[in-house]
């Protein structure tokens, strides 16, 4: 697992360092307003997604890692529940440009294209979503981040291409759809090839039983990862109601800089859920948990204090100006954001244990912090109200984690937060490792 999460990591640096190019190019090519639009409508979608995917995904990662059906099978049920996915969102959508769904201010200044554009984007989303999750369960980790980074890159020269020239958010959303275009195509080629080389079949095969075994252990963490979704976003639309829609802009820019220090813990996450599934409860797939939990909280802080350090200054020079009053939130969210690295880390190991329920009720509390805390807070400080009623909601959601990892695992909190022996063992490897390639980079 450590050289799965070695390389995955790295190829997460690179995946950071090219969406954090992307996103200072989208915010000056849009500006404020601009990067408003764009950012309620990829939530809106987001949320859509999220709230109608009914945990398949996790599901695929969980059956594709233990067998229990064919990966085949998997695969084109993925299919078909795309399909009905976006059949029902464009239902949905349909009623919000017609008005049958009134959501007043809080999409203030978003036009019906806009929206339109969002949409064509879900199906792409939604089967890659599936796929992911079962290349995954496959334990093809490291190609899957790959291919990920590789299609980002190009991504952002589509980006460079036609939104520098023709800077609107209808543009940008619907490069967006492009760019998840290009990771889906990726990941079917890369999917054909490895069952291909199995000597699966490619026909399509579809099962009840799979079906309803995917539902039956999805659903368990669905609506905890959908309140979870709703916790990192929902934020953005209540600026929009509250205060103004150039405010989401400059918000965003803030939650998108603090939330890449989850790309350690996500990272992580991401290899420890399969191991777990695999290994169920045994001492070892508590060693895992607990270890990736210290390394990735040790890891966060350090970039955490290095983003801190250098917001103030850097905010402005990187994004302009115009987006200054992104430092000051984004300083307020790096608390909770270190902390909640913590919660993602024991969460995939509790999705693991096939115990989501758990993480399905911190995620409605956290949620039920945010919301009552925003509708306080953001009337009075704006942004910087909303991103404090965020690290509130967060660390609160760590508190809770931890306590029902205790439970499970038996693991007290030193185990969980303070590096051990080996782990500064493994920090100096990892560290000599990434020193052995600076020459190579000459």
């Amino acid at each position: 697992m450590l050289k799965e999460s070695a390389v995955t990591f790295l190829v997460g640096i690179y995946t950071f360092g090219i969406t954090i190019i992307t996103s200072i190019l989208v915010s000056r090519a849009l500006g404020p307003e601009g990067k408003g639009v764009y950012t309620l409508v990829v939530n809106a979608v987001s949320i859509l997604l999220t709230a109608l995917n009914f945990g398949l995904g996790a599901a695929n990662t969980y059956y594709g890692g233990n067998r229990k059906h064919p990966h085949g099978v998997l695969f084109w049920n993925s299919v078909a529940a795309t399909l009905g996915i976006s059949c029902v969102a464009f239902l949905i959508v349909l009623g919000i440009v017609s008005g049958l769904i009134p959501l007043g201010e809080t999409l203030r200044g978003v036009d019906a294209l806009a929206l339109w554009l969002g949409l064509s984007s879900l199906p792409l989303l939604t089967m890659r979503l599936y796929l992911v999750g079962l290349l995954v369960g496959m334990q093809h980790i490291v190609t899957v981040s790959v291919l990920q980074a590789a299609a980002r890159t190009l991504t952002l020269g589509l980006l460079v291409i036609f939104l520098i020239p023709h800077p609107t958010p209808h543009i940008a959303l619907a490069l967006f759809a492009a760019g998840v275009g290009i990771e889906l195509l990726a990941d079917l080629i890369f999917y054909i090839r490895v069952t291909l080389k199995s000597k699966e079949k490619l026909s399509p095969r579809f099962s009840g039983t799979a079906f309803r075994d995917g539902l039956s252990y999805g659903i368990q963490g669905h609506l905890g990862n959908f309140a979870q979704f709703l916790n990192y976003r929902l934020d953005s639309f209540l600026v929009n109601y509250f205060v103004t829609t150039s405010a989401v802009g400059v918000y965003s820019v803030a939650a998108a800089l603090g939330e890449t220090l989850w790309k350690v813990s996500g990272t992580l996450s991401a290899v420890l859920f399969p191991k777990v599934s695999a290994l169920g409860d045994s001492s070892e797939s508590v060693r895992l948990a607990s270890k990736s939990s210290r390394m990735g909280l040790f890891l966060t802080i350090l970039m955490g204090i290095g983003i801190a350090a250098v917001a103030p200054w850097a905010v402005r020079i990187v994004y302009g100006d115009q987006f200054a009053g992104a430092s000051t939130a984004l300083q307020i969210l790096l608390p909770g954001i270190v902390a909640l690295s913590v919660a993602k880390v024991l969460s995939a190991y509790v999705a693991g244990r096939g115990m989501p329920q758990y993480n399905t009720l911190v995620a409605f509390l956290s949620l039920a912090i945010t919301v009552g805390l925003d509708l306080k807070l953001i009337p009075i400080w704006g942004i910087n109200g909303a991103a404090l009623a965020s690290t509130a909601s967060y660390i609160c959601s760590t508190i809770l984690t931890i306590y029902i990892y205790h439970r499970l695992s038996g693991e007290m909190l030193t185990d969980v937060l303070v590096p051990d022996h080996d782990d500064w063992k493994t920090i100096r490897w990892a560290l000599g490792r990434l020193l052995q390639l600076v020459p190579s980079l000459h």
